[in-house]
């Protein structure tokens, strides 16, 4: 399944969700809400996820250009995962 622009995803007191790309992964923990914005929001090379609420946990490839921000939250960083809490 993919996920296209506009998409969100939540999860309950009893789920999880895991997304991968390659090697890159990103597990939404319960009770969590993320969205992919609309396609108008997007940028070539970019992906952009709107955490709403709850925990995310990113694996990401590092790259030699940065590729990676995170605006407004709570980050515990581990080596290549990194663990948001919104």
């Amino acid at each position: 399944m993919e996920l296209e622009p506009g998409q969100t995803l939540s999860t309950n007191s009893r789920s999880r969700i895991l997304l991968r790309r390659g090697e890159e992964r990103i597990q939404v923990g319960p009770n969590a809400i993320i969205a992919l914005p609309p396609e108008r929001y997007s940028r070539k090379g970019k992906t952009l996820i709107l955490q709403q609420s709850g925990t995310i946990e990113l694996t990401v490839n590092k790259q030699a250009q940065q590729h990676f921000t995170v605006p407004n939250a709570l980050l515990v960083c581990s080596g290549e995962r990194n663990g948001f809490y919104g």
